[in-house]
């Protein structure tokens, strides 16, 4: 029996040892702890109005252009989505897709601003968009 608990407990170690090592390709940043936010960030919000006559194939090539923005050095977190139909009537109806993206300080968000990938990605969307887009900026964390 002592022998039969030695065994399991050598093969539970060897295997906790033996797992893969999940690499982890998002973009680095000056945090110690990767799973601890920053205590201050500026959020970017971005509100896009596509044009009405777009076809599924742009709209989703406009995802697809905006998600390229989150492999970005200056973005800490970023999120695409599509309007949620809630039925919150104090929401715009104009808008079809936000962008939320974290940065931890404005001048990661000025660098962001003016990053080649960022300029050809607004270049690339905006003979789809029906409007400009509305952005909002402000600060979480240490609120002053």
């Amino acid at each position: 029996m002592k022998s039969l608990f030695i065994l399991l407990i050598t093969i539970a170690i060897v295997s906790c040892n033996s797992q893969p090592k999940i690499e982890n390709d998002a973009p680095q940043h000056s945090k110690p702890d990767a799973h601890k936010p920053p205590k201050r960030m500026l959020l970017h919000e971005v509100f896009l109005d596509l044009n009405d006559s777009i076809s599924d194939e742009n709209r989703a090539m406009v995802f697809t252009e905006l998600k390229r923005l989150e492999n970005l050095p200056e973005v800490y977190h970023l999120h695409v989505g599509k309007r949620a139909e809630t039925g919150d009537e104090r929401m715009p109806l104009g808008f079809d897709i936000g962008l939320h993206v974290v940065f931890e300080s404005e001048e990661q968000l000025k660098a962001y601003s003016n990053n080649e990938t960022h300029l050809q990605v607004r270049a690339n969307i905006k003979e789809h968009l029906a409007a400009k887009p509305v952005v909002y900026d402000f600060w979480v964390g240490n609120e002053e």
